[in-house]
């Protein structure tokens, strides 16, 4: 068992995330922390990260279970993690934004494929359009009326075929 270089937790390096750095492997709980460690800059020491004293109110969660907050830094009463400044960032950097703009970009390709279809299904309701023949769906009802279709079909399956 190795431990976290981050979150201190105790990690099975056989089932671990792994990261080289200088020439020595570090093991990882989560990506969350293989990325974290990614992230800082390259020192002759990897030291334990000190702890950060906040202005006002300070609100410290587990990286592996967000619904866990405290009010006091600590272990995480589900895994055993030790529990991280909740920080909030206002960034507008496009690495932190990606799946926001990529949610919105599907959201208005959807709303843009699904206006056709919502007037269709409700042109009925709009007084000018309702009296429009594509609105009522004769396009694609048959040429004869339906009494005409109904007795043609039914004098169809009652005939005999010939013996």
């Amino acid at each position: 068992m190795t431990k976290d270089p981050i979150c201190g937790m105790s990690v099975e390096e056989a089932t671990a995330l792994h990261a080289e750095r200088d020439g020595q492997t570090f093991s990882f709980c989560s990506e969350n922390c293989r990325k974290k460690f990614l992230a800082m800059p390259v020192t002759g020491k990897h030291e334990e990260k000190k702890e950060q004293k906040p202005q006002g109110k300070a609100l410290y969660t587990c990286p592996m279970h967000p619904e866990v907050r405290q009010d006091h830094s600590g272990d995480c009463p589900k895994c055993g993690m030790a529990l991280e400044l909740q920080t909030t960032t206002a960034g507008t950097g496009d690495a932190e934004n990606t799946e926001l703009h990529d949610m919105t970009r599907r959201f208005w390709i959807g709303a843009a494929m699904t206006l056709p279809v919502f007037v269709l299904a409700m042109a009925h309701l709009i007084p000018a359009l309702g009296r429009q023949p594509w609105v009522n769906g004769d396009v694609s009802r048959p040429a004869c009326s339906r009494t005409q279709c109904n007795t043609t079909a039914k004098s169809a399956s009652t005939s005999k075929p010939p013996r």
